[in-house]
């Protein structure tokens, strides 16, 4: 199994995004699209309101989680090399496998961007890391984030019923995911 240091975490690209390490300039437009209560909603642990600080700290998180196999990429549109959301893999290699993450800024939903990421994270899994699978987990209500799964290539799992407690209320999960025999793409 590859795994990579801050130097050498690779910029990932798409068709029309490109996936890099954060930046600390990346914070102003980061707490702008977090502070939209919309993606809080959707998300286990983003607060709402969302702060500079908490922010800031995420940042530090971000480049901090490298070494330990936890890959945090901010999206970019090509054309105006503008921040539009966040993407991230996180590896536990002793057993071969990673959970995705992401979201995207509210001005840049049903543009397809998310999916685009998505395809181009697994990728990044399977022939550059190694992995055996891929997993990734939405609140049961949020069908976009269960669209955007199934567009990558995962399966509904399971459902986990009440598992996660957010904003005073008991919140069933969906897991998703997918094999490394069941990807698509081509490794190499």
């Amino acid at each position: 199994m590859n795994l990579f240091t801050v130097e050498t975490v690779p910029i990932l690209e798409t068709k029309r995004l490109i996936l890099r390490p954060f930046r600390p300039e990346d914070a102003p437009k980061i707490l702008t699209y977090l502070s939209d209560a919309r993606i809080s909603f959707t998300m286990h642990s983003i607060p709402h309101p969302c702060t500079m600080e908490w922010v800031q700290a995420y940042l530090r998180r971000a480049q901090e989680d490298v070494e330990h196999g936890r890959y945090h990429f901010a999206i970019d549109l090509k054309t105006e090399r503008q921040l539009v959301g966040r993407i991230n893999i996180r590896v536990q290699a002793e057993h071969q496998h990673a959970e995705i993450g992401y979201w995207m800024g509210v001005p840049h939903w049903d543009a397809g961007y998310t999916s685009e990421a998505g395809q181009r994270i697994v990728r990044f899994g399977f022939a550059d890391l190694g992995l055996h699978r891929i997993m990734g987990t939405c609140f049961s209500r949020n069908q976009a984030s269960a669209r955007v799964l199934q567009k990558i290539g995962m399966h509904h799992e399971i459902t986990m019923r009440q598992d996660w407690f957010k904003d005073g209320v008991f919140e069933d999960s969906d897991v998703y995911g997918i094999l490394r025999s069941e990807w698509k793409g081509e490794i190499g």
